[in-house]
């Protein structure tokens, strides 16, 4: 399967923002495959101000303005012979494009919104094409190549209600825990039995950031991580259902949350959602996990769908009859993994 990497180093260096991604234009080199570079722009106050836009009312149109402004930032640096490249290669099968930079940019910006030229569909929606995201640095155990074989779903509806049974559901074999403690969370994990941990909550926040509302209490992915450290064995996968959970602050301008976190600790395959995530958008990544297509999750980082609901239908409302479905952002970490056969039709996720 034909590669492309798409690798920006920042022409600067810097302390490392904890919160606050870059309030100005900020250079970049693109790497090319002869050894050169090429320098690229990303315009930040332009890109977050589309951002906030998103996040206040997530759907497919503004995503794919906020991807042509990203393809527009790279053309300049020659990205239209790439994007040629990867057309001739989905001619003759599959082929994947690996988008490799630091934390913010690989986090904070939905790379697979970019259309595959002027006019084309955004990367995440082409046939046969992988988009993958690599944090470098990032060490992990190789991917799962079979989906998990039992797992456990710990739920927690802080006072409101959170659909665990339609969850349950698509998962498969499950077991579940209703309001569990993190100590009793831990417990369960620690008899070895689950090699998928399942967590469904309301998203929450913190004075710094992003945070699931367990009972209570907060849970912060600091927290979460500083208590799975205990195990002598990680769960291989590693969901989290709750609105903005991949995002490192309430406002979905982040770094990556309870996903880039559980990757770091040594989860090899972590999904999270970006954005607000539905009643309808819960149980879909389900099946994710359970049917063949969790065989074919590539390495590193790959874009899902599910369900974005009106604002009536958010994870904190009952889903209400006005539905619509739209690109909603997860992000999975698994690392390399060995290539997978390819799966029949019917099985196909596209």
């Amino acid at each position: 399967m034909p590669t492309v990497v798409l690798h920006l180093t920042r022409t600067f260096s810097g302390a490392h923002r904890a919160v606050e991604l870059p309030s100005f234009p900020v250079k970049y080199h693109r790497h090319l495959t002869d050894g050169r570079v090429a320098e690229v722009e990303l315009d930040w106050p332009a890109l977050v101000k589309l951002l906030g836009e998103l996040n206040d009312a997530p759907d497919a149109t503004r995503a794919l303005g906020l991807g042509r402004a990203l393809r527009a930032a790279l053309l300049p640096s020659g990205w239209e012979g790439v994007e040629a490249s990867l057309a001739a290669a989905l001619q003759g099968g599959e082929a994947t494009l690996v988008i490799q930079t630091n934390a913010d940019e690989l986090y904070a910006l939905p790379w697979e919104a970019m259309p595959l030229g002027l006019n084309g569909p955004p990367l995440a929606e082409v046939p046969k094409l992988t988009v993958l995201y690599h944090e470098p640095g990032v060490s992990t155990p190789l991917a799962p190549v079979d989906p998990p074989r039992a797992a456990l779903l710990a739920w927690s509806a802080g006072g409101k209600t959170v659909p665990h049974a339609r969850v349950a559901q698509t998962l498969g074999p499950t077991r579940t825990l209703a309001e569990p403690s993190l100590d009793q969370l831990v417990e369960a994990l620690r008899r070895g039995e689950h090699d998928a941990l399942v967590l469904l909550a309301h998203g929450g926040r913190t004075k710094r950031g992003v945070a699931l509302q367990w009972g209570d209490e907060r849970l912060t992915p600091a927290q979460l991580v500083a208590k799975l450290r205990e195990l002598p064995r990680l769960p291989a996968w590693g969901v989290v259902l709750a609105c903005r959970a991949g995002a490192e602050h309430a406002e979905s301008i982040g770094f990556g949350g309870f996903g880039r976190e559980l990757h770091r600790l040594g989860v090899a395959l972590v999904m999270a959602s970006r954005w607000r995530l539905s009643f309808s958008g819960a149980p879909g990544l389900g099946p994710a996990l359970g049917d063949d297509c969790a065989r074919r999750l590539p390495p590193v980082v790959v874009p899902a769908r599910a369900a974005i609901a009106p604002a009536a239908d958010l994870l904190d409302s009952p889903p209400t009859s006005n539905n619509h479905t739209a690109p909603e952002r997860h992000l999975a970490l698994p690392r390399p993994s060995p290539p997978c056969p390819p799966s029949p039709p019917s099985s196909s996720t596209r």
